[in-house]
């Protein structure tokens, strides 16, 4: 029986040595990076100068598949690899270039010129979630008091100490990757998927991992390219963003703007809520960003013994990257849009 019983920790000596190894601490022959957009939104004309385009991934890669929770619609608009005729957010990659060293590589994205289009963007929505239970107009006719809110929950970056990065490798008939990433099963699905490769012939490793908070789960659509690199030249490549590009392309977190209504009778007893939430996506659909939004949704009875709810969500596409989970993954967010009504 392990419950009650203290488990000492087996990587505290490692770490405190400094014998960990990162993502960054695997050698690779090759190293690649990316082309990213200068452009919440823009028709791409041309590319010149780059190794790997969307035109060179055509019918070899598609998007990571989403999850989809229980109740959910979603838009056809899941996150390309590569930029395809057109990009939707600053730092969205375009194309990739390949070299020797990681200077290298970054010294070599000057020499690529993309020319672009700029143009405005229209409303659209990527998912939409409705869901009601007990008789909510019984209680809001009965209510001795309404009362309603309206909050604002800006967007947040994970920031985690390590940023992104991967090291593929082709061994045969089998894809190696070493991922700073949360856990294995989802980066071996997706990619997988997004490969169209039999799940058995990718092998993930977990390096030692300089925190995540959320915004490690997912393969990123850095890491399928760079797995094609490796498939392609049959050598190890290497992909480590800089704090930069974790900050403009790493999906981020919350993006939420609430109306909540509280129905009470004469004693403060809660009668039932309404809630109308919109939660920013961003450009696509990455595959977990519809997970947030609904667990918020599910949650807006907070605590409380409720008896009555109806509460919508609507993502709103954005002309910024991509949310999804971090921190709670839509717990936070749900929490605070009650709790604030619950202090009004």
């Amino acid at each position: 029986m392990l419950v009650g019983r203290p488990l000492p920790r087996r990587e505290d000596a490692r770490i405190l040595r400094g014998r960990t190894r990162y993502v960054d601490d695997i050698e690779a022959d090759l190293h690649i990076a990316f082309v990213r957009s200068p452009h919440a939104r823009a028709s791409i004309v041309g590319i010149e100068g780059a190794a790997i385009t969307a035109a060179d991934l055509a019918g070899r890669v598609r998007p990571v598949p989403l999850t989809v929770p229980p109740g959910v619609e979603v838009a056809d608009a899941a996150h390309p690899i590569l930029a395809d005729g057109e990009v939707r957010y600053v730092g969205q990659p375009i194309a990739a270039v390949i070299a020797g060293s990681r200077a290298q590589a970054e010294d070599a994205l000057e020499h690529v010129v993309v020319e672009y289009e700029p143009f405005e963007a229209e409303p659209e929505e990527l998912l939409r979630w409705h869901k009601a239970g007990g008789d909510v107009e019984a209680a809001f006719a009965a209510a001795a008091h309404v009362i309603r809110t309206h909050h604002v929950i800006p967007r947040a970056v994970a920031a985690p100490i390590e940023p992104r990065g991967c090291v593929a490798q082709a061994d045969g008939d089998v894809l190696r990757v070493w991922l700073s990433a949360q856990d294995i099963h989802r980066p071996r699905a997706g990619l997988a998927h997004a490969l169209d490769r039999p799940p058995e012939s990718v092998h993930v490793t977990l390096a030692d991992t300089g925190g995540a908070f959320g915004s490690k789960g997912p393969p990123a659509p850095e890491v399928v390219v760079a797995a094609v690199a490796a498939l392609d030249t049959g050598r190890p490549v290497k992909w480590v963003e800089t704090r930069s590009e974790n900050f403009l392309a790493a999906y981020q977190g919350r993006g939420v703007e609430g109306d909540v209504e509280l129905a009470l009778d004469g004693d403060g007893r809660m009668l039932g809520v309404r809630a109308r939430l919109v939660a920013d996506t961003g450009a696509y659909l990455h595959q977990a960003t519809a997970v947030p939004p609904h667990t918020m949704g599910m949650l807006m009875t907070g605590a409380y013994d409720i008896a009555a709810a109806d509460v919508e969500v609507v993502g709103a596409r954005t002309d910024r990257v991509p949310t999804g989970p971090m921190r709670g993954a839509g717990r936070p967010e749900a929490c605070y849009l009650l709790e604030r009504t619950v202090d009004a």
